[in-house]
């Protein structure tokens, strides 16, 4: 979930988010991790959510683990 303060706009927010998912490309492993972390798909951006304080922006990261 990318947390910003209300106020810098929604696209603002759902910049950040589009980073943050790019960063967890499909098919990403994480071989120093034991088990095995490897990004199952490309991650999901759902809908803003705004309150008075913030703009959230979740992002959905799926993810499979293996035994090494």
């Amino acid at each position: 979930m990318v947390v910003a303060p209300a106020g810098r706009g929604v696209q603002a927010s759902i910049s950040l988010a589009s980073d943050v998912a790019d960063h967890f490309g499909r098919s990403v492993r994480v071989p120093a991790a034991d088990p095995l972390l490897t990004i199952e798909e490309r991650p999901s951006i759902a809908a803003p959510i705004q309150d008075a304080s913030s703009m959230q922006v979740p992002v959905s990261v799926r993810y499979r683990l293996t035994s090494k």
